[in-house]
């Protein structure tokens, strides 16, 4: 493996667990920068990143019927959201803080229950 390769991982690792570290203890970004002294800049550099390299890791949605494919769980300490459903259809729409999760008929099961989970914890 190339060492700049390695070096851009561990530090991504590192500042995925900082995020998420930020997220659990319910604090602002800015409490929480300002008290580990941590610029507001870089925790928002690394954010986008994060979000960047989790979006890259996913497959573009495929559309067959109306069901949307299966699709890979999200990375660890990600929550994979699927397209609205479309409007009219027979289902149901959960929502947890500023997370929308449509369901219907075709939605996997698996894959609901992995999102909910990974809802749970994080609120």
């Amino acid at each position: 493996m190339d060492t700049r390769k390695a070096t851009a991982e561990y530090r991504l690792a590192g500042w995925a667990q900082t995020i998420r570290e930020r997220m659990e203890s319910g604090e602002t970004v800015k409490a929480f920068c300002e008290g580990r002294g941590i610029s507001r800049n870089a925790y928002f550099y690394w954010l986008r990143k994060l979000r960047g390299a989790a979006c890259a890791q996913m497959p573009p949605t495929i559309r067959g019927e109306g069901a949307v494919a299966a699709c890979p769980p999200a990375p660890a300490g990600w929550v994979a959201c699927l397209p609205p459903a479309e409007e009219g259809s027979a289902g149901v729409v959960v929502e947890v803080g500023k997370c929308r999760v449509a369901v219907t008929a075709e939605t996997d099961p698996g894959l609901l229950g992995g999102v909910l989970e990974v809802l749970v914890t994080l609120c």
